[in-house]
């Protein structure tokens, strides 16, 4: 795994933060044999320096940007297809203004030969609209990769995204926590941790919607000019 500003931002930050009540868990076993015996393990070297700890909380980043991909961005944007940048360069959409979008449309046409649907090709089959714009989107994005502000408000989705990803096991180990340490200190702690995480699950499509229109219109400024 490739470790970029991006893989800090947008995986292991929100990992770490996933990861708290399973730290907690560990920490608060009363074992010491187990508790050892745990530390121990994940403290083995598999590969070189790689140890099983490390290895573990790799396999937790990619289930959360798993579960924040393919499940919670896949059904709320329908596989890009109803993703901001979509959105905002369909004919019928007002969010961004004509003269910009005149801008746009002229520089997608100059530099990939492509054309944007017109409001009756949209009107006529709104799902192939979609699927085109989908795709000059990709170019776009391949084009405009470079620039800063495109990056930063890229890696702030991806850690919405698997922030939200990994709330749903974070969750769970929350609410076990919960039941196994009800009426103490760390009870409490527990409950706090899943009133948080239940409170991204909630707030998961607010939060992605979000950060996915910033990141969208980065992106269309970015193409239009803006070198930052």
């Amino acid at each position: 795994m490739k470790i970029d500003e991006y893989t800090v931002h947008a995986r292991v930050y929100p990992g770490l933060i996933c990861a708290i009540p399973a730290f907690v868990h560990v920490a608060a076993f009363e074992n010491e044999t187990v508790t050892r015996l745990v530390r121990d393990v994940a403290a083995i070297e598999v590969i070189g320096k790689f140890s099983v700890g490390v290895a573990v909380f790799v396999l937790l980043m990619q289930l959360s940007r798993f579960v924040g991909k393919d499940v919670f961005e896949g059904r709320l944007f329908n596989s890009e297809l109803n993703f901001p940048t979509t959105d905002y360069l369909l004919a019928s959409n007002s969010t961004l203004s004509r003269e910009f979008k005149t801008t746009l449309a002229q520089k997608i046409t100059t530099e990939f030969g492509l054309q944007l649907p017109s409001l009756g090709e949209e009107q006529a089959d709104e799902t192939d609209a979609r699927n085109r714009i989908k795709d000059i989107v990709a170019r776009i994005r391949a084009s405009t990769s470079g620039a800063a502000l495109v990056l930063q408000r890229n890696w702030e989705y991806g850690f919405a995204r698997n922030l939200v990803g990994g709330s749903p096991i974070a969750t769970i180990l929350s609410v076990l926590g919960v039941l196994l340490y009800f009426g103490t200190a760390l009870g409490y702690v527990f409950s706090v941790c899943a009133v948080v995480f239940v409170g991204l699950l909630i707030a998961a499509p607010w939060l992605l919607r979000r950060y996915a229109g910033h990141y969208a219109r980065q992106l269309l400024y970015a193409f239009a000019g803006d070198t930052r």
